[in-house]
């Protein structure tokens, strides 16, 4: 309840009803007093919560890659207002594709389709991560007068952890070194992994690799993005 504190003032402080007095550096304040709400434990909250959970800790782990938000942060199409951050596009782009608790194949790993870039091979052991891809030839609309070097992007993700204490779904955001660019012969990017990484790998029986290549100017800077590739 609310008490008197200056008898002479009349000024009051506490909570009369549904409403709140405070005295705040001499000043009086009124305010309602906050509803409490009933935490809804459902299965299908649950699922909701999850589902939510899993596509921000993907968004966060395609925005920690630079040369990816930044084509996120230029994109825009009509669903999607180019002023916003890349972190809300790249949550509204995938949040479709996460409605079972899992990634689907559909995620985007860029904004949208890119240059068509086939991966022959993938290999992951303890130590690093090799893809090779086979040619790009000359209908990608790379312009190698100005992109000269490209690059690999990735988001590994794990989930059904071997020992159930580890977090149900984990993501790694990788990056190879940036090698020369070709578009008659094929590619070899290597991204090295630390032991920490190794083990990570190890402590997942479900794993999914996110791939996409970025083209770079001879000052670093991104200028084209192939399809996403998955790797599992």
């Amino acid at each position: 309840m609310a008490r008197i504190i200056n008898e002479l003032t009349g000024r009051v402080r506490g909570k009369v009803g549904n409403l709140v007095y405070r005295i705040t550096n001499g000043n009086t304040s009124l305010s309602a007093l906050p509803t409490s709400r009933k935490i809804d434990n459902s299965s299908g909250a649950v699922v909701r919560k999850n589902r939510f959970k899993l596509t921000v800790k993907f968004t966060k782990a395609i925005n920690s890659l630079w040369s990816l938000k930044y084509f996120w942060k230029m994109h825009s199409d009509e669903t999607i207002d180019i002023k916003k951050s890349a972190f809300v596009k790249i949550f509204k782009k995938n949040y479709p594709y996460t409605s079972t608790g899992v990634l689907s194949d559909s995620i985007y790993l860029v904004p949208f389709f890119g240059f068509e870039a086939d991966a022959t091979s993938v290999t992951v052991n303890d130590h690093d991560i090799t893809s090779i891809f086979a040619a790009l030839g000359t209908k990608t609309g790379i312009d190698t007068t100005v992109e000269t070097r490209a690059k690999l992007c990735a988001v590994f993700y794990f989930n059904s952890p071997v020992d159930p204490a580890l977090s149900p779904f984990y993501f790694l955001s990788l990056e190879s070194d940036p090698i020369s660019l070709s578009l008659t012969n094929p590619m070899t990017f290597n991204i090295t992994l630390v032991d920490a990484e190794s083990k990570l790998i190890a402590a997942y029986s479900d794993k999914k690799l996110f791939i996409a290549m970025v083209t770079l100017d001879a000052e670093g800077n991104p200028v084209h993005y192939s399809d996403t590739f998955i790797h599992s």
